[in-house]
């Protein structure tokens, strides 16, 4: 008669729980966030019905906003100078940008956890694909320093109107 093997499975047994035991949880901020974002989200489709909203796994946070209602602003569409092509110029992409993440109900599917953070718009550039968008690429930083990996592309329409995001904050 053995008696090693219930001592072996009493410490496989110590051994599982203890793993458990060490398992990561979500956090109260965490699932806090979750809740916030999902409330933007509905927000965010009573006003744009055909919007697809991606969400990532473990942050919660959108990574991919897609199909939004175009919607300019006017104070920033009335004073955009146009190129020879009739595009808006990058300052004019860059103010759109700006005042859409500042204003829109957009801006509360991606909270703002710390005082000091700030999303910059840190480049423009023409759509190569769709004649007269551009996109506007932004940049997550903190206390003025990037944070690595967090960053966003916004797609502008000719009429100053943000209607795809792209994001990873």
């Amino acid at each position: 008669m053995r008696t090693r093997a219930p001592f072996g499975c009493l410490a496989l047994a110590a051994g599982i729980a203890a793993s458990a035991i060490s398992l990561p949880v979500p956090s109260t901020v965490a699932q806090d966030v979750r809740g916030e974002v999902s409330r933007a989200i509905d927000e965010i489709r009573k006003t744009n019905r055909s919007v697809t909203v991606q969400v990532d796994r473990n942050t919660g946070l959108p990574t991919s906003i897609k199909g939004l209602t175009p919607r300019p602003d006017p104070t920033i569409g009335l004073g955009a100078s146009r190129g020879a092509g009739g595009e808006p110029s990058d300052e004019d992409v860059r103010r759109a940008v700006e005042a859409f993440m500042a204003t829109s109900e957009i801006r509360s599917a991606f909270p703002q956890g710390n005082a000091q953070e700030r999303k910059v718009v840190t480049q423009v550039r023409r759509d190569p694909d769709v004649k007269g968008q551009s996109i506007a690429f932004v940049t997550q930083r903190l206390n003025g320093i990037p944070v690595f990996g967090s960053s966003a592309k916004y797609v502008v329409n000719p009429s100053l109107a943000v209607t795809d995001i792209t994001a990873s904050y």
